[in-house]
């Protein structure tokens, strides 16, 4: 994603068209968000509150932000790379919340054996599918350039 990309996510979250709203939602003067517009990236301190608003990973928005202000089409496309690693472990995250859900309380799980093995059963369920992902990720022919060898084919 790039500067602009990011201030119609905004724009599209805060259900408006103006700048002005967009830039109320981030607590910054207009001016700035026209000055995104004519292609300023965003700084530091503007990725952390995008993505906060966007509840997205604040690395994911600076390596966007690096990768739009590399000259090099290898160092952009690096960031780039990047970027997309950094929003699949949020999606991966996202996955184990979703499927681990809440760990039993220490007095569920002693008092309980069925509480126990049903989150046991749901870990090895998350686990096969993390292992799967990573699998997908890292095994390809190429990865970053060069096939690391993290996982075997």
């Amino acid at each position: 994603m790039n500067t602009s990309d990011y201030l119609e996510a905004v724009r599209a979250l805060t259900k408006t068209k103006s700048d002005y709203a967009i830039a109320k939602a981030l607590s910054v003067p207009q001016s700035q968000i026209i000055g995104y517009k004519k292609g300023t990236t965003f700084g530091v301190d503007m990725c952390e509150k995008i993505a906060e608003v966007l509840n997205t990973p604040i690395e994911a928005v600076l390596a966007d932000m690096e990768a739009e202000r590399a000259k090099r089409t290898t160092i952009k496309e690096a960031w780039q790379r990047a970027a997309d690693m950094l929003r699949n472990v949020a999606a991966v995250v996202l996955l184990m919340v979703f499927t681990v859900g809440a760990a039993p309380t220490e007095a569920a799980s002693f008092s309980n054996p069925v509480v126990n093995n049903i989150h046991y059963a749901q870990l090895r369920i998350f686990l096969t599918r993390l292992i799967g992902l990573f699998k997908a990720l890292f095994s390809s022919a190429n990865f970053m350039g060069k096939n690391p060898g993290i996982i075997p084919a």
